[in-house]
C-alpha cells in the first residue's frame, strides 16, 4: 500500500522516482497497522534506481537477494542482464504482489516495470507513471500537476537558472500538501502517508536529492500558523526533521544498507546518530517550499532555491520576515479567490 509516481523528462535525460513512507502490515492478531516508516525507493546498482509498491516485505526480500546475487559495480548492461535472469528465477518469492518501478540508465534513462504475479519485465514508454493504492485518489491530481508542471515549473527553473534536478522538489510539495493536511486521514484510509520524497537519475549518475525544506502555513484567528519540514537522504538514511518541533525520525531500507543489516546494525543508535550528524553537516536546504495545510487556502506556491548562506528559514522554523509578509498576503488573496 503505496504512493509511487514515476516521472521522465527525455528532453532533459531526467527521471525521478517520488514515494510517501507508509507500509501497510498485517500483525499475527489479524488487525491491519499502518505506520510511515517504510523507505521504499533506492539505488539498487550503479545506472538503477527503484520505487516498490505492494507487499513490502517481499518487494525488499526480493531486490535484497538480487543485490546479493552481483557485483554493484559492473556495467549497466551486464547487471540489467542478470537482473532479468534473476527475474525468470525461481529464487524470489512474489508474497500477495508487487510491483517495482525500475530506472535504468539504457543508455538514457527509463522506466522498466516488474510485476510479480505476471513476472513480466518490461520498458516502458510513458513519462509519468504511477502504481500503488494511493492511485485512486491521487492519479488525477498529480496528472493536473504533471501537466501544469511542464510549463510552470520549467518556466520558475529557467527564472532561477536552477538545475532539472530541482524539478520533483515541487511535485513532492504538493504530494506532502495533501497527505499532511486536510486530506491526510482519507489517504491514510488507502494507505498512504508521511512526507513524500524522491531519488533521481541522470544520463551519467543516480543521485539522492539535496536537502529540501516544506513550509505548510494556514491562517488561525487572522494569525499565521506555519509547520516546517527538512527531508534529507544520505548514505541510504532518509531524515525528516519537523522544524517546529524538533522532532526528527530516520529510515533506512536493508535492501539500500545491506552492510549494515547483515551485522544487526541497520537500526543503531549510534548509526542513526550518525546518519542525523551528516545530515546536519549539509546546509539546511538547497530548496524551500511554501504550501498550506488547509484547502482554503490551495493556489498559492512559493519557493527559494539557495546553494548559498542566503537563507529564509532557520534550523528552528523561522521564516524569515520578508518571506512571512509574502506568505501571509498569499493566503489572505487565497482564501478571498475560494470563498
Amino acid at each position: 500500500m503505496t504512493y509511487i509516481v514515476g516521472i521522465r523528462k527525455p528532453e532533459h535525460n531526467f527521471l525521478t522516482i517520488i514515494s510517501d513512507l507508509m507500509v501497510t502490515k498485517k500483525i499475527p492478531d489479524g488487525k491491519i497497522q499502518k505506520e510511515n516508516n517504510a523507505l521504499k525507493t533506492g539505488y539498487l546498482f550503479d545506472g538503477c534506481i527503484y520505487g516498490l509498491s505492494g507487499d513490502a516485505t517481499a518487494g525488499h526480500k526480493f531486490l535484497g537477494s538480487f543485490k546479493k546475487s552481483i557485483d554493484c559495480k559492473n556495467s549497466v548492461k551486464n547487471n540489467v542482464e542478470k537482473l532479468s535472469n534473476f527475474i525468470k528465477s525461481s529464487k524470489w518469492n512474489s508474497g500477495s504482489g508487487f510491483k517495482v518501478l525500475f530506472g535504468i540508465r539504457n543508455p538514457n534513462p527509463e522506466f522498466f516495470l516488474l510485476d510479480s504475479h505476471t513476472r513480466e519485465f518490461k520498458l516502458l514508454d510513458e513519462c509519468l507513471y504511477t502504481m500503488g493504492s494511493g492511485q485512486m485518489l491521487l492519479d488525477k491530481i498529480v496528472s493536473q500537476a504533471y501537466n501544469y508542471s511542464n510549463s510552470f515549473i520549467m518556466e520558475k527553473l529557467k527564472q532561477k537558472k536552477a538545475p532539472i534536478v530541482y524539478y520533483p522538489c515541487f511535485i513532492c510539495l504538493w504530494l506532502s500538501e495533501l497527505v499532511l493536511g486536510f486530506e491526510e486521514k482519507q489517504l491514510s484510509e488507502i494507505g498512504v502517508g508521511g512526507i513524500f520524497h524522491y531519488v533521481y537519475q541522470a544520463d551519467k549518475k543516480e543521485c539522492s536529492p539535496m536537502p529540501i525544506v516544506f513550509v505548510l502555513s494556514k491562517l488561525e484567528n487572522n494569525k499565521l500558523v506555519q509547520k516546517s519540514y527538512r527531508v534529507c537522504l544520505i548514505n541510504g538514511y532518509l531524515i525528516i526533521e519537523n522544524l517546529s518541533d524538533g522532532s526528527v525520525s530516520v529510515f533506512t531500507s536493508e535492501v539500500e544498507r545491506q552492510d549494515l543489516a547483515e551485522k544487526g546494525l541497520l537500526d543503531s543508535d549510534d548509526i542513526l546518530q550518525e546518519a542525523r550528524k551528516r545530515s546536519r553537516n549539509l546546509p539546511i536546504y538547497y530548496f524551500c517550499g511554501f504550501a498550506t495545510h488547509d484547502p482554503s487556502y490551495r493556489g498559492f506556491y512559493s519557493a527559494h532555491f539557495s546553494c548559498n548562506e542566503i537563507k529564509v528559514i532557520d534550523w528552528e522554523g523561522n521564516v524569515r520576515s520578508d518571506f512571512q509578509d509574502k506568505v501571509d498576503k498569499n493566503l489572505r488573496i487565497s482564501q478571498e479567490l475560494n470563498k
